[in-house]
């Protein structure tokens, strides 16, 4: 009787541990959505949904990862189109800057935007470029002014 004790002691103590570690663990950001090239009102309306969500969740933290395309796109378009994405989100949205965060995620195939929700201590999402920057080939030109990206 007195080892089945301890087994039941044991077993409830091994339980607790789990159950302690799997509450505390971090979670993971989940995605909501990934584009390519859309036109600026497109892109608006995917922007307004992540809004939506973050109104939603007001402990939440958007993570927004913007990719490089590896033909087609001219220098600087990558940068200019993460300025546009910020500017919208804290300008014209409303939301607080420290409930966004903007990436440079690389290059990719095709120009590409990762939105992505998280908690406030959840991991942060990391960007998963597929294309090296050696094999990317800029479109003769440079951008120079971001607003002409997203008709700002």
């Amino acid at each position: 009787m007195v080892k089945r004790s301890i087994a039941i002691a044991i077993c409830f103590a091994a339980w607790a541990v789990v159950a302690l570690s799997v509450s505390s663990a971090s979670v993971e950001a989940r995605k909501l959505m990934e584009f390519g090239n859309v036109g600026w009102e497109d892109e608006m309306s995917r922007l307004d949904y992540l809004d939506s969500k973050l109104r939603e969740e007001p402990e939440s933290i958007a993570h927004i990862i913007v990719y490089g395309g590896r033909r087609g796109d001219r220098r600087g378009e990558t940068q200019a189109r993460m300025a546009c994405i910020k500017d919208y989100m804290l300008n014209r949205r409303g939301v607080s800057a420290d409930r966004i965060v903007v990436t440079n995620g690389g290059y990719r195939e095709e120009s590409t935007v990762e939105l992505w929700l998280a908690a406030r201590g959840d991991r942060a999402p990391v960007a998963t470029p597929s294309v090296s920057p050696e094999d990317v080939r800029f479109k003769k030109g440079r951008i120079k002014n971001w607003r002409c990206r997203c008709n700002l």
